[in-house]
This record gives structure tokens, sequence and C-alpha cells, in this order.
């Protein structure tokens, strides 16, 4: 299995459509902690993993 972490994915897509978009069989948006330290803020940086080899790139919409 393979993993790659893509950026700026917007936050209003979700995880399913990543997958449908992308093909991988699992993803995950990353989170940090806030400012104040007491939450954690969902970041526009996404870790996806396939079964198979990695994509050379992957879309996601109208982003390569």
């Amino acid at each position: 299995m393979g993993e790659r972490c893509i950026s700026r994915v917007p936050l209003d897509v979700t995880v399913d459509d990543i997958k449908e978009e992308t093909g991988c069989i699992w993803a995950h948006h990353i989170s940090r902690i806030n400012n104040s330290g007491d939450g954690y803020v969902p970041t526009m940086a996404v870790i996806i993993a396939y079964e198979d080899d990695l994509p050379k790139y992957v879309n996601i919409g109208f982003t390569r």
C-alpha cells in the first residue's frame, strides 16, 4: 500500500468525494491544534492511500 499527502483540498470536499475523484481506498483530512490549544482545526491537506502503485498525479474537481 502506498500513501501520498495532497494539499489545497477545499474543506468542503468530503472524504467520500476525495475517494471517488482519486480512486484511493482511504483518505483523511489532516488537523492541527488551534491557536488557543483547546481543540483541532482541519487543514487543506489530505492523506490518501492506494492499494497498488501511487498515481503520478490526482485530480479533484478541476484541480490537479
